[in-house]
């Protein structure tokens, strides 16, 4: 009987498909939960358009501390792609997603140069496009954090190639150098990669390029950085009680295996997650120790002990800035990103170990998989759950960037900007470029209005903003659409909406919180039209 060729060719596509089709979820998530509406730290970046449009744009604004972040590299990443985009955010989420895409490509070629394609690779590229990562995937800002994950795995790929080659070495010094000016976990890309230096080919002297290059950046970095800006309370304050920064460690790094959060949050659900992130900060933290020793006499291992030791370092750094704000903060799916990534070590470092000796590593490496396919299976569900929540989250916050100048200071703090006097300004500047939502033919254009209420308009210009107030409510509101079609009278369409406008803002409705404080002027307008 003859062998069939024919199956282990079909074998490999379908491995192949499998592990592609993670990118086409992320990007099919993204367009289907992403909305043009900037959102928190997006409105800093708001505040720099401004000031290149109006020719005054200077170097500090770009090089200022962004809490403690130097941001110059995603700045002007964003700025050109807001330029070219009329500044619509969900250009800096596909960008955020690209450079996860190369940091994944990165990742393979690193990964395939030591094993075949098997079934083995399945999970990591399943969490490497994890949808426990919500916040990064539909946030443009955060575009930052998966730049320097791209810049993390361009250097350590050019650490793989490097010894003799000097181009290889020199473009590794290069990526770190970008990262280090992307955010401050960028600098974390310096010790993660002298790992390669330090138990790879490398010589005396490479090493010492790479320690001056890291002094350096590092030097810069902090050049007039002020330790009191830095988005969080005092790091004396987190240095002073260690308990707490131990409790925002275990909670910030169970968040990589992500579970449903209650509604109502209780101490039991954060022991269960404490408890989750205790056996992640361990077993990465042996995973870590493990590979940098076994380095020494096995290549494959340089990548998972660089993983995770940059991981290791995210975690520290996070708690020890942010553990002041309390557990609760920590919950944030933002931080799963580098958490996944410790997985990932952790799973890398099973798998070279089976390879060595399969008998005692096995079981772990089963037992672990385990864990990654429910990691998996969860996170996807989650995923769906919370984005649709922040798809229509953002669709109110897009209402009320639209009519920012009736809107109430509550309303823009929670959806738009926890500081809502800096808001108006702002949200000018996109309005008179006609950017992100402004960008719309929608946002510019009002429900036709009769006669009654033009004169009205010119006698009351505040009862107008009412009106396009309305305006962006209705054409938001496919419901309202079709029960109100704006035929065949101006005068009779104008006085149901305002009629329903007037009865919404005291029951129960979607938009009873943008409506309610205008019932007066509402009920005045309403009686102009009879």
């Amino acid at each position: 009987m003859k062998k069939n060729r024919f199956l282990p060719n079909l074998s490999w596509s379908a491995l192949l498909i499998l592990s592609l089709l993670p990118i086409l979820f992320y990007f099919t998530y993204l367009l289907a939960y992403g909305v043009n509406v900037p959102f928190w730290d997006d409105w800093e970046i708001v505040s720099l358009m401004g000031h290149f449009y109006a020719g005054n744009l200077k170097f500090a604004q770009l090089w200022a501390q962004h809490n403690e972040n130097r941001m110059i590299v995603p700045y002007l990443i964003s700025m050109a792609l807001y330029r070219l985009t009329a500044f619509n955010v969900k250009a800096a989420m596909f960008a955020g997603g690209t450079f996860l895409t190369l940091s994944f490509a990165c990742f393979t070629y690193i990964f395939f140069k030591r094993h075949s394609l098997s079934w083995k690779f399945l999970p990591l590229a399943y969490l490497f496009f994890n949808f426990a990562d919500t916040q990064n995937i539909l946030w443009g800002f955060q575009m930052a954090w998966q730049l320097v994950s791209l810049c993390f795995f361009a250097s350590v790929a050019c650490l793989e190639e490097s010894g003799d080659n000097k181009t290889a070495f020199a473009a590794a010094i290069f990526f770190a150098v970008l990262a280090s000016f992307s955010s401050f976990q960028g600098l974390f890309v310096w010790p993660a990669g002298f790992i390669y230096l330090l138990f790879n080919q490398f010589s005396l002297k490479q090493r010492k390029i790479w320690i001056s290059a890291a002094l350096l950046s590092g030097l810069i970095y902090f050049a007039g950085f002020s330790f009191h800006s830095t988005g969080g309370p005092s790091v004396i304050y987190s240095l002073t009680h260690p308990l707490a920064i131990i409790k925002y460690l275990l909670i910030i790094a169970g968040g990589a295996l992500l579970f449903p959060t209650p509604l109502h949050l209780n101490s039991l659900f954060f022991i269960a997650r404490g408890f989750i992130g205790f056996f992640i900060l361990g077993a990465g933290f042996l995973a870590t120790f493990e590979a940098s020793l076994e380095s020494k006499k096995d290549k494959a291992f340089l990548l998972p002990g660089s993983m995770g030791f940059f991981s290791l370092l995210f975690f520290l750094s996070a708690s020890i800035g942010r553990a002041g704000f309390g557990v609760g903060q920590a919950l944030e799916t933002r931080y799963s990103l580098y958490g996944i990534f410790i997985l990932i070590a952790i799973y890398l470092t099973l798998l070279e170990k089976i390879r060595v000796s399969r008998e005692k590593f096995f079981f772990f490496f089963k037992t672990f998989l385990i864990v990654l396919v429910f990691q998996v299976a969860t996170s996807l569900q989650w995923g769906i759950i919370e984005g649709k929540s922040r798809f229509l989250y953002a669709l109110k916050g897009q209402e009320i960037l639209l009519n920012y100048p009736v809107v109430s200071p509550k309303l823009i703090s929670i959806y738009l900007y926890p500081r809502p006097n800096e808001i108006p300004p702002r949200a000018a500047i996109l309005e008179k470029y006609h950017l992100s939502a402004f960008s719309s033919w929608q946002s510019r254009a009002l429900l036709p209005a009769p006669p009654t209420l033009e004169k009205l308009f010119k006698k009351n210009p505040g009862d107008w903003l009412i009106w396009r107030l309305l305006s962006t409510i209705y054409f938001y509101r496919p419901d309202l659409q079709k029960k109100y079609p704006p035929i065949p009278s101006e005068t009779n369409f104008a006085r149901e909406i305002v009629s329903w406008a007037n009865k919404r803002g005291t029951q129960n409705d979607p938009d009873q919180a943008l409506l309610f404080p205008w019932k007066n002027s509402l009920s005045q307008i309403n009686r102009a039209l009879r």
